[in-house]
């Protein structure tokens, strides 16, 4: 009796476990952020002075943002689960164009 509850409760731990660690990749996986993770990489990245994003369908978000300086740019981001990959764009309109990406290797 005692070594089947042990083995309930050591499968119980183990499930849990492999959970836990399952459900911390996820999140780390740039292509299933979520607005505000995305919105909070691209601040602390850029330091925008405004930044708002719109979803746009699955895995992707339109938006726009202000720069420091004041140019206001135009956002595209565009997210793949499967491959890992969040990309983005911005297109200001004093001519500042940048692409780049997040990608879990």
């Amino acid at each position: 009796m005692k070594a089947a509850k042990m083995v309930r409760y050591f499968s119980v731990w183990l499930l849990c476990a492999l959970l836990t660690l399952v459900g911390c990749n996820a999140s780390n996986n740039p292509g299933g952020w979520t607005q505000d993770t995305i919105e909070q990489k691209l601040q602390s990245k850029y330091s925008f002075v405004e930044l708002k994003l719109t979803p746009a369908g699955e895995g992707k978000y339109t938006g726009t943002a202000k720069s420091k300086e004041g140019e206001t740019l135009a956002i595209t981001i565009t997210q793949n689960k499967e491959a890992k990959l969040l990309k983005y764009d911005f297109k200001g309109d004093r001519g500042w164009f940048e692409d780049g990406k997040y990608e879990l290797d």
